[in-house]
């Protein structure tokens, strides 16, 4: 089957594939959070230790370390860690936006398990217009300090009014900066961090989680992060940031939220005016609406969310492949192919002999894409990739050595990589919207067995001619 393999050194190029419209994730900019993190990127602006300079700094960390060793904050009786206390550092004065109605600081009424008894609503807005209503429940038995950290700015008042400063559709809302740009923090200091990978704190869609510096496991402060999917970024936090609490309802609400247009350097920017209105604690159960807490599939009306198709290209001069015919010969020999198709001829035989496309050698169905349609994600793909990634990247290394020392040729290194694509994870899906319109358009309109054509136009199909059969 032909696919894309996934490594700079083995890229097969595909030529009905137009510029992929995917996000990149940068690794630096995008914590919180990465799913590698950085010592000079905090995401929640945190200054790393190695840029620590002067006595006053050495105070405090010392003090941090301190409490880093209190047994009262490792069992989440005091969770808050201390920062910039030193003499010529005083933290500016603090007035809570509403009267506390609980105590959830670290001295206060509310003990360990008590914090089960509390979950949080938290309204959000676009543009200044309410857009609805998510309901949180904490998870106090794996991150009572943490929870009782969030509890204590929901239930200060803090949190309305603040933005989501960053939106990545694929992965995370983050928001909870003063400062409303990534670099602020809150006026409690920094908490312990409270990390596992416990399976039943796994981050994945509505998970909350606590944004923090790259270098720092333990810099969290007032701002969180929101998963609104499910995905390798997504799942590469568990054990490296601090999961704390789920939704339980308002998808809707998430939903139009992850969905504003975004720009900026990383295209993480909001576009509009995303905004927390209020976020206040309830005492008692969350209550749950029975929704399904998970990211929505689109409405297909019918069509498929997957297909496999394969096909014959047949290109001419003026197109990006510049075959070596004219686009009147082409034309003509699209016509005579299409038909001896339809009429039973071996389809593969056919995209061995003429097509224009790159073929895989060896490939058991020449000339062949997995394609998802518009909006589709196929998850059990990307977790069959994820679960085996330290393979994969270890293998990309040792077939880049070789290279290099000119043991394997880039061919070989292909071949070794693609049956360890096909062995664990398949073919990669190439979503309809990567490829041109036409070719896209056609197949997912074919029923199994079926055979059509996309007609070469300079905007549907630039490459030519497509003689389309859809596989499955």
């Amino acid at each position: 089957m032909r696919n894309l393999l996934l490594i700079p050194l083995l890229l097969l190029g595909a030529c009905t594939k137009e510029e992929s419209s995917m996000p990149v994730i940068d690794t630096q900019a995008a914590a919180p959070p990465p799913a590698v993190a950085t010592d000079t990127t905090p995401a929640n602006g945190a200054t790393p230790a190695a840029n620590d300079t002067g006595k006053a700094s050495e105070n405090a960390k010392a003090q941090a370390a301190a409490a880093m060793n209190d047994k009262a904050i490792s069992d989440g009786t005091k969770p808050l860690i201390p920062v910039q206390q030193a003499a010529n550092q005083p933290r500016p004065a603090y007035k809570p936006k509403r009267t506390p109605e609980f105590g959830f600081e670290a001295d206060g009424s509310i003990t360990q398990e008590q914090l089960a008894d509390y979950y949080v609503e938290m309204t959000c807005s676009l543009d200044g217009e309410e857009v609805g209503t998510i309901v949180f429940e904490m998870w106090p038995q794996f991150a009572p300090g943490t929870v009782r950290n969030f509890l204590r700015y929901c239930d200060e008042g803090f949190y309305d009014g603040l933005g989501f400063h960053r939106i990545i559709r694929a992965f995370m809302l983050q928001g909870g900066d003063p400062k409303g740009d990534g670099s602020g923090e809150g006026p409690h200091g920094s908490i312990r961090a409270e990390f596992s990978n416990e399976p039943a704190r796994k981050h994945g869609y509505g998970v909350l989680s606590m944004a923090r510096g790259g270098g720092n496991p333990n810099s969290a402060s007032s701002q969180f992060f929101l998963c609104c999917d499910e995905s390798m970024d997504v799942w590469a936090l568990d054990g490296k940031y601090a999961s704390f609490g789920k939704m339980v309802s308002g998808v809707a609400t998430l939903e139009t939220m992850a969905n504003v247009p975004v720009g900026g350097q990383e295209r993480s920017s909001p576009m509009r005016s995303v905004k927390i209105t209020k976020a206040v604690v309830k005492k008692g159960v969350a209550p749950k609406s029975g929704e399904k807490i998970e990211r929505p599939q689109p409405d297909l009306k019918g069509a498929p969310a997957k297909i496999t198709v394969q096909h014959i290209l047949i290109s001419f001069k003026e197109t990006p492949v510049k075959a070596d015919r004219t686009k009147e010969e082409a034309e003509k020999l699209a016509g005579e192919l299409i038909k001896r198709a339809r009429d039973g001829e071996d389809f593969s035989a056919l995209v061995t002999e003429y097509s224009d496309d790159n073929l895989v050698p060896g490939d058991d169905l020449p000339g062949s894409y997995l394609m998802v349609n518009n909006g589709v994600t196929d998850y059990a793909y990307n977790r069959a990739r994820f679960n085996v990634r330290d393979k994969e990247q270890a293998l990309y290394g040792d077939l880049t050595t070789k290279v290099n020392a000119k043991q394997i040729t880039v061919d070989q290194a292909r071949a070794t990589f693609r049956e360890f694509q096909m062995t664990n994870y398949g073919p990669q899906p190439i979503a309809r919207g990567d490829m041109v319109s036409s070719f896209g358009d056609v197949s997912f309109s074919l029923k199994v067995g079926e055979i059509g054509m996309a007609e070469y136009s300079p905007t549907g199909s630039k490459f030519g001619w497509h003689i389309i059969r859809r596989v499955n």
